[in-house]
């Protein structure tokens, strides 16, 4: 970590730097660190089950449009019916629900409440 004074537009910030290593994040380095000394969990780290290569089973449920996650009705391991809500989406101050479009068993969950989704996003998958 490096101190640094920058002047923008005639006004004078104090800033801290961290250098990291070439071609890697901060982000990445830290998930290494973590994982060296095997405290990498769930706890410590947000939604990075995908990126440390867990395999996800089953169909991905995508969000129909773009909004913000209101509610997750769902719960990784639980059996849903065809027509079960999954989640509630709102988009355009209107809620929508998620909901299942088979029978079958809830796997991952990739988005919690407050998240903002882009169409198409992975919301859901259910196997």
């Amino acid at each position: 970590m490096k101190n640094l004074r920058v002047t923008v537009n005639g006004k004078t910030y104090e800033v801290v730097v961290e250098e990291v290593e070439k071609g890697k994040s901060s982000k990445e380095k830290f998930l290494k660190e973590q994982d060296e000394k095997n405290e990498l969990t769930l706890d410590n780290i947000e939604n990075e089950s995908i990126e440390k290569n867990v395999k996800i089973e089953g169909t991905a449920i995508k969000a129909p449009m773009p909004g913000t996650i209101v509610s997750v009705k769902a719960e990784i391991g639980k059996k849903v019916l065809k027509g079960e809500v999954l989640i509630i989406l709102e988009a355009m101050k209107m809620e929508n629900e998620i909901i299942a479009p088979f029978d079958g068993e809830i796997t991952y969950i990739d988005v919690k409440k407050g998240d903002y989704v882009d169409s198409g996003k992975d919301l859901i998958f259910l196997k």
